[in-house]
């Protein structure tokens, strides 16, 4: 599956900016508390960043957050033909992106680079389409399984 050599992986991942802190309100934030912690890649013991180590303060915010822009309905009361438009447009965002997903995968969890690259990144967007094409389906009818 990897078209890539092993340097070509290494230039890649030599390049790539991995965020550290929490995106919380449409912005990525540091923790409240500012402390954060190590984030080691198992492949080769590495440290790939300091993450924001977030915790009750930081839930609160992001579920205040989360809860200004629901309760509004900016979302929930979207048409579904809206809706499925941005999930099949943020599909096709983590398409355009495969190789580097599937790259910050493979350092930080030690994935070997074909699985990410063939089955849980394509499997990422292939769900945020099902939930799509769902979207403006029939309600309370199930399509036969064939």
């Amino acid at each position: 599956m990897a078209t890539r050599t092993r340097g070509q992986w290494q230039a890649m991942a030599d390049g790539l900016e991995i965020r550290h802190q929490a995106w919380i309100n449409g912005e990525y934030t540091d923790a409240a508390s500012g402390d954060t912690f190590d984030c080691i890649s198992p492949m080769d013991g590495k440290l790939l960043t300091r993450v924001a180590s977030c915790d009750e303060a930081d839930v609160n915010r992001a579920v205040a957050a989360a809860r200004s822009t629901f309760e509004p309905g900016v979302w929930s009361r979207q048409s579904p033909v809206a809706r499925k438009k941005i999930l099949q447009a943020f599909a096709r965002k983590i398409d355009q992106h495969l190789e580097e997903l599937a790259l910050l995968e493979s350092i930080d969890m030690g994935k070997p680079i074909n699985d990410a690259l063939g089955d849980d990144i394509p499997g990422s967007a292939n769900c945020i389409r099902w939930c799509a094409e769902a979207i403006d389906k029939i309600y309370d009818e199930v399509a036969p399984c064939l």
